[in-house]
């Protein structure tokens, strides 16, 4: 089943979108389900793609009103936007190390242990 990208989603950040959409369904990710985070995720990497570009040609520093330099404001919206995509990214297991961590979480929910207390309850 095909699924558009909101209409927030557009340029690299479609892109973005299409270029992990094979992975969400072999995942079986129920992308309705997870329209609004799924697309935060893809905005993001386009936003921080932007601020990249912004740095890359401003420099780190720029000139502040004060004829001193500042940090660049681009830098900071690159870090909200990692920290948005490390968040997201763990969520959906698109990195190697948050699948396997994934895969972990799910583990070990297979083999949780059942108190004796809620044993006993389930007996009755």
């Amino acid at each position: 089943m095909a699924f558009d990208a909101p209409d927030s989603v557009i340029g690299k950040a479609l892109d973005e979108w299409n270029r992990l959409l094979p992975y969400m369904k072999e995942n079986e990710y129920d992308v309705a389900q997870n329209v609004q985070p799924y697309a935060s995720y893809c905005i993001a990497v386009k936003r921080r793609d932007e601020c990249e570009t912004a740095i890359d040609e401003q420099g780190l520093l720029v000139d502040s009103r004060q004829d001193t330099y500042a940090r660049n404001p681009a830098t900071l919206i690159q870090q909200g936007c990692n920290q948005t995509i490390l968040e997201i990214s763990k969520r959906f297991g698109f990195t190697p190390a948050d699948k396997k961590a994934l895969a972990q979480e799910d583990k070990s929910e297979e083999t949780e242990e059942v108190p004796d207390y809620m044993r006993a309850l389930l007996r009755k």
